[in-house]
């Protein structure tokens, strides 16, 4: 219960308090309540995507500096980030891309984790590959290729093929 309060205070945080310019304005706007105690340990799931880690850092941010919890992030991948709510070592995951199984399992069969809502963002996956990396491999643009260069996507997790979510920059 008290991961999902926490998860539930700091998400309303980060979509109420973006405005507040210091702590006195989330109190006087009643985000906050005057001598609110620290809330302990908090465990924060930080999937590999930009946009996921920005989200993540303000959300880190509002609970250290404003609800006053000791933020341990949680580098994993996202479905198995999932896992860690049933077994504690997960408070809070950001987002959910489609995992409507993940969701299934964990909010309504198990009940271990229960959705905040939405965040408002609206995303779109597809296959992106910077010029750089055009420039070096001039048919990694072309799929049946992709194959070629799964050694470069390669995560702890996907058992030496490509991983869509893995960033690479030049060396």
């Amino acid at each position: 219960m008290k991961r999902i309060a926490i998860a539930a205070v700091a998400l309303a945080l980060l979509l109420s308090g973006c405005n507040a310019t210091k702590v006195s304005d989330l109190q006087s706007r009643g985000d906050l309540k005057p001598g609110a105690k620290p809330c302990g340990t908090f465990n924060l799931a930080i999937n590999s995507w930009v946009g996921y880690e920005a989200n993540a850092a303000v959300l880190t941010y509002l609970a250290e500096k404003v609800l006053g919890c000791f933020v341990k992030q949680r580098h994993i991948a996202e479905q198995v980030s999932w896992q860690g709510m049933s077994t504690g070592q997960v408070d809070a995951i950001v987002e959910n891309w489609g995992h409507d199984d993940l969701r299934q399992q964990y909010i309504e069969n198990m009940g271990v984790a229960q959705s905040a809502g939405s965040t408002g963002i609206e995303g779109a996956i597809g296959w992106y590959v910077p010029p750089w990396m055009v420039e070096q491999y001039p048919d990694i643009t072309d799929w049946r290729n992709l194959n070629k260069y799964a050694h470069l996507f390669k995560t702890s997790e996907s058992g030496g093929k490509g991983s869509c979510s893995t960033e690479i920059r030049p060396t």
